[in-house]
């Protein structure tokens, strides 16, 4: 179990059980990504560092309908 964070990102593991909706990975151009699980339609932000996707994801669920 990954709590919501990939082996290639262990410096989301502080604030995965913050958001254990949320699948996060680390891609090839450095960026954070997170996606709401088993939503549609996709919710989906990124982040220079594991911070500013924590307050991405922040402001996704402030404004969230779903």
């Amino acid at each position: 179990m990954n709590n919501g964070a990939d082996a290639e990102s262990p410096a989301w593991w502080p604030y995965a059980a913050e958001f254990p909706l949320w699948h996060v990975w680390r891609d090839v151009d450095r960026l954070y990504y997170a996606r709401l699980r088993a939503c549609e339609p996709p919710v989906k932000v990124r982040g220079e560092d594991p911070v500013d996707l924590r307050d991405q994801i922040r402001a996704v669920l402030l404004r969230a309908t779903f």
